[in-house]
């Protein structure tokens, strides 16, 4: 295990302070997994912007059971495209 001294650990915390400071933890990491599951999902249902289960079964790869159930979903509920991406990143 490699060991820290004090130098790593004042980097790590002013990169960290920075990155707060910019507010790009939220552009770093989950907004660009955001934009690369919107961008798939505008790819594959390019004229939708409402998804019902037997989409989500196509993106996902899930059953229809799994699906209703992780989405709260019965027949003829749809999931905003949007609101869809955000919960797939939870």
């Amino acid at each position: 295990m490699k060991e820290v001294n004090s130098v790593d650990a004042a980097q790590f915390l002013y990169r960290v302070e920075e990155l707060i400071e910019k507010n790009t933890f939220v552009k770093e990491g989950r907004e660009t997994d955001y934009d690369r599951i919107m961008e798939r999902l505008d790819k594959q249902f390019p004229d939708k912007n409402l998804l019902n289960i037997k989409d989500i079964c196509e993106y996902t790869g899930m059953s229809r059971t799994a699906v209703a159930s992780r989405w709260k979903l019965s027949r003829g509920v749809q999931i905003d495209k949007a609101v869809f991406a955000r919960s797939i990143m939870n």
